[in-house]
């Protein structure tokens, strides 16, 4: 049998979803978020830098509607920071030995911030909990060759993971804890089921 998420009255729910408005990753959090009615906000480049998917700089004022700001520079270094700064924890998706991603694993070792990197839903949510997670700020890769489709597995899998967390708020809210356990260990072996949907390469 699969092992149960652990049910409890600390179940944390994500308030807020924040990214540094990268193209593919970074925006497929924000996107997600916007979809599941979680505000989104994070810390972009000056100028709204981003880079498409050719590889060259550009600009996407977009961000400032998702609640974004724009940090005093246009280099990404110093949003990637604050980003850890400003959240509770970090999810990455994608390739970890990339700069970026090296860059946010560094930022949250030394903000002392936790961080996940290419979990499953289920790993994602007790992850959550166990860390008490309410600002998550989402990072990986930008579209590449290595990964062509991150935007859409990013995407897909968070919202996988926001049906799933409001689920269990749900359950929480109307079973005592015997019969939430009960029910949740369900939940748990659908979410086994569905863990190959849901990698991220």
């Amino acid at each position: 049998m699969s092992e149960k998420i652990r049910v409890s009255s600390a179940f944390k729910t994500i308030e807020k979803i924040i990214s540094g408005g990268q193209t593919e990753a970074d925006r497929a959090g924000l996107d997600a978020a916007r979809t599941a009615g979680i505000p989104t906000g994070g810390t972009a480049p000056k100028g709204w830098r981003i880079t498409d998917w050719d590889g060259n700089d550009a600009s996407d004022s977009t961000l400032e509607g998702l609640g974004l700001v724009e940090a005093k520079t246009s280099a990404y270094p110093p949003r990637t920071r604050q980003n850890v700064k400003d959240s509770d924890g970090t999810i990455l998706f994608g390739y970890m030995e990339s700069g970026g991603c090296r860059l946010t694993i560094e930022a949250c070792k030394k903000e002392g911030k936790p961080y996940i990197c290419n979990p499953t839903v289920k790993e994602f949510l007790q992850w959550i909990d166990d860390r008490q997670i309410a600002i998550l700020n989402v990072a990986g890769n930008r579209h590449s060759a290595y990964n062509p489709d991150i935007y859409q597995d990013v995407y897909d899998f968070l919202i996988k993971a926001f049906k799933h967390e409001k689920t269990r708020q749900e359950i929480w809210k109307t079973c005592d804890e015997a019969l939430a356990n009960s029910i949740t260990s369900f939940y748990s072996d659908d979410l086994d089921e569905e863990e190959e949907d849901c990698e991220i390469p």
